[in-house]
């Protein structure tokens, strides 16, 4: 296996210089993922992350854990990565606050029934046990709640957990073997070198490595595009809060039309949008006009569900933008839609009124890395050594575990434990995209 350095500059505090196998951009829960399983197959290997690990999106997820509703083509991985999530806490030696509860995908109105049918056709199809349940069920779920379903999508295998734990859990396993973790080590570009392939340059001097892995979520299409790669992923922002904790204890998460909510084990509960609420805000940028036609039917076929924005936040990453002459996205916290968030806390006090005065502890906002089909790239692109791993439209705090087991087989041992082809980079050039009404 070749071997990977890093050449300081002369001014670099750094003493040091440690040889890697494979360098990891982005200390994300994917990145780090990658990394851990990479480690176990005995690679040397530096995780950079230009803020703190799990410290941008991957602090912002639902924490849902779930086969249902997803495209066909994620089907496999969401199935593999739900195994690997129930004996993740004894592998990482850890606790993850997860819970292999199921999630309820609900159904108010006969349009939401055919969602909800479309998404069992596709999960039988899979192998996946999913089960449509009706509203007597459901209140066996949720004994003397009031709430309007008239049916649901009950998948027993998925779950939920904590996403911060969960990332900094792969990555205080993957430091046990060896892999070395530089947070707040800013990446400034991707440089092509003389023999063909690609280095990485940071503020601390340049990273050579047999294989660099891109896996910075939103900050990864501007990476690639420094070595001439244009790929079509846009940011979206979501909002989030969080309750106070209650007495209530319940374990099941639920996907409504009109809310969203996980429980949490301090009894408090994270809520954000239902499926046909405003899902993601786009804020106008520069970026948005380079594959701004491939996204189209995407938010047609959306709309309502993403919305495109040209507020304070696009005005904001528009001065960034102008400035820096990149298209990158300010690394400042995203704006929180506080009116989204009040609808949505609103809808949740509507299936649990006895908790309408329990407050918020804290609301959010994240930003996520959205492609025109609503599945990630995982491919290698353009260069023999590097492999880009983004795009995951919310999605990679649940296949995270999977995404790092089959990134690593196929970069130490040329084949994916999994087909990985419908991620294919080359897939957005060769004519329409599986684009699935049913997955979300």
């Amino acid at each position: 296996m070749s071997h990977m350095q890093i050449v300081h500059d002369q001014r670099s505090s750094i003493s040091f210089e440690p040889v890697f196998d494979v360098v990891v951009v982005g200390g994300g829960i994917v990145g780090c993922a990658i990394a851990y399983h990479l480690a176990l197959r005995r690679a040397r290997v530096i995780v950079l992350e230009q803020a703190n690990i799990a410290a941008q999106q991957s602090s912002r997820a639902w924490g849902f854990i779930r086969q249902q509703g997803r495209h066909s083509a994620e089907m496999p991985l969401a199935a593999k990565a739900c195994r690997m999530w129930e004996t993740l806490e004894d592998e990482l030696d850890a606790d993850l606050e997860y819970v292999r509860s199921g999630i309820l995908l609900a159904a108010e109105t006969p349009e939401d029934e055919q969602r909800l049918n479309t998404a069992l056709k596709a999960a039988l199809s899979a192998g996946i046990r999913s089960d449509l349940i009706d509203s007597r069920e459901i209140s066996k779920l949720f004994p003397g709640e009031r709430q309007e379903w008239v049916c649901g999508l009950f998948t027993p295998g998925d779950g939920h957990a904590e996403p911060v734990k969960a990332s900094l859990a792969f990555a205080a396993a993957a430091k046990r073997l060896g892999v070395v973790f530089k947070e707040n080590s800013r990446v400034i570009r991707l440089r092509r070198s003389a023999s063909g392939n690609v280095s990485v340059v940071t503020a601390d001097g340049v990273v050579r490595a047999n294989q660099v892995v891109v896996a910075a979520g939103v900050g990864s299409a501007e990476l690639v595009r420094g070595v001439g790669i244009s790929i079509p992923v846009q940011p979206v922002r979501a909002s989030v809060a969080q309750t106070n904790p209650s007495n209530k204890r319940l374990s099941v998460p639920v996907w409504s039309p009109r809310v969203a909510f996980r429980p949490k084990r301090d009894g408090s509960f994270y809520v954000s949008n239902g499926y046909r609420g405003i899902d993601a805000e786009h804020d106008i940028g520069l970026h948005s006009f380079g594959h701004f036609g491939k996204f189209i039917p995407t938010f047609i076929a959306n709309r309502g569900v993403i919305q495109i924005r040209f507020g304070r936040e696009a005005l904001h990453t528009l001065r960034h933008q102008l400035r820096s002459r990149r298209l990158s996205i300010p690394n400042e916290e995203p704006e929180i839609n506080q009116k989204l968030v009040g609808r949505n806390l609103e809808e949740f006090y509507r299936v649990f009124p006895e908790l309408r005065t329990l407050g918020t502890r804290r609301t959010w906002a994240g930003r996520i890395d959205a492609t025109p089909d609503l599945i990630p790239i995982m491919s290698r692109c353009g260069f023999e050594n590097l492999m880009l791993v983004a795009g995951f439209n919310g999605h990679g705090f649940a296949l995270a575990p999977a995404v790092g087991e089959v990134i690593s087989s196929l970069i130490l041992e040329g084949i994916a434990s999994l087909d990985l082809d419908a991620f294919r980079l080359s897939r957005f050039s060769e004519g329409p995209l599986d684009r699935q009404s049913g997955a979300m």
